[in-house]
């Protein structure tokens, strides 16, 4: 490999992480987002950031966010202020959030509004109707505002229809609308909290929390439980009955690593394997079928799947560094460069190796591949961070 300086020389052959060697220029057994590089101060080579490289994307309805090297980043529709950027403008490239610009684990983008995780504590900001940011009754936040008692100790954020939630301590909290019981908190209340509060029933071993319009989903203790919306048997209890408060699901009460909601569905992965549960008339269960679940349900030959996405109508997860969509594709959302459902997973060829995260939205869907940012599916207000108008192939985020 060549540096600044020209090629290694016989002093510079590769970069030792820990008790691993790495080639020089190899960039991705240990962190996609850092590669061999020269460095002056040192006789061998060091891994280094490696610039605008994505570690993780949510998309949403109108907007899409990222983080790249430790910075949030969010383009596409900003009419609430939901890219934190001090404006209501939309913007087709990723615009740095305001005061975001390292330390950032964790974000999400959802409708009006998006939330993330920056050392340790959870900020929010666009629209606030239903208090839905978590600091008060502000109309709007143009730059993430912080959530009252959220300071430190939070792990975790999601959204859904103008709700929140976090886990701080191993506690999951919620705020804002309260519907169906998407907060978890017992009966709705006609004067829902815009500030945190505790779900009940799970005050210790929250590892992640996941939200899709209004129904909410944690791991804890790795089973999952979840309340809210039940169309469809979309929490997966074998019931279709709203819960207001958290439930477990059947079959997954231990080795649940990930879970994803989408519209009128969910997906967790356990031990490697994928279940997943709700409406399925398009597929977007990935079994083969088109029939509802009320209980979790395997996808059959589809093991080692290390991260899933699920979204409004199509599901996405990785395998083996690869990417496979399935479900709803009249938008090209599942990425084979076509519009027939796809009923079981299909590798994407583009992203057939490097991808390390994976998110689905309306209609379509976003991948952090290798570092490199991509989306497919139908485009609008500039939210697949590109100028095209629609695509059923990835194309690549566009970086000023």
């Amino acid at each position: 490999m060549s540096g600044e300086g020209g090629e290694a020389g016989a002093s510079e052959p590769h970069c030792s992480i820990g008790a691993q060697t790495y080639d020089a220029g190899t960039p991705k057994p240990l962190d996609p987002c850092r590669s061999c590089q020269p460095d002056r101060s040192r006789t061998d080579w060091s891994h280094v950031p490696t610039p605008g490289c994505f570690q993780a994307v949510s998309a949403s309805s109108y907007h899409t966010c990222g983080i790249l090297n430790g910075a949030a980043y969010c383009w596409g529709g900003g009419g609430t202020g939901q890219l934190g950027n001090d404006s209501t403008a939309d913007s087709v490239v990723p615009v740095l959030v305001k005061g975001m610009e390292s330390g950032v684990t964790s974000i999400v983008a959802r409708g009006t509004n998006s939330c993330a995780v920056k050392n340790g504590a959870a900020y929010c900001w666009g629209g606030n109707a239903a208090g839905q940011l978590g600091s008060g009754s502000a109309p709007q936040a143009l730059v993430p505002a912080l959530v009252q008692g959220m300071s430190s100790g939070v792990t975790d954020i999601t959204l859904g229809l103008q709700y929140a939630c976090a886990v701080k301590d191993g506690t999951a909290y919620c705020w804002g609308r309260d519907t169906s019981g998407s907060l978890g908190l017992g009966p709705p209340s006609t004067d829902p909290p815009n500030i945190p509060r505790p779900v009940l029933g799970l005050s210790s071993n929250v590892s992640a929390i996941a939200a899709y319009e209004i129904r909410t989903y944690v791991i804890a203790g790795g089973a999952v439980y979840g309340w809210g919306d039940n169309n469809a048997g979309a929490l997966g209890d074998g019931t279709t009955t709203n819960r207001d408060h958290a439930v477990a699901l059947s079959g997954l009460s231990s080795g649940v690593t990930a879970i994803s909601p989408g519209a009128e569905h969910a997906c967790a992965i356990v031990n490697g394997n994928v279940y997943c549960w709700g409406y399925n008339g398009d597929g977007r269960l990935g079994d083969g079928t088109t029939t509802d679940h009320l209980l979790p349900t395997l996808i059959p030959n589809f093991a080692g799947v290390s991260a899933i996405g699920a979204g409004a109508r199509s599901t996405c997860g990785v395998r083996g560094g690869a990417a496979y969509c399935w479900g709803n594709n009249s938008s090209g959302a599942v990425g084979l460069g076509d519009m027939i459902v796809v009923p079981a997973p299909q590798a994407i060829e583009s992203l057939a190796s490097g991808v390390t995260a994976i998110t689905v939205g309306d209609s379509y869907a976003c991948a952090a591949a290798f570092g490199a940012g991509s989306c497919w599916g139908l485009n609008f207000s500039g939210r697949m961070g590109s100028a095209v108008d629609n695509s059923p192939v990835p194309v690549n985020i566009e970086l000023e």
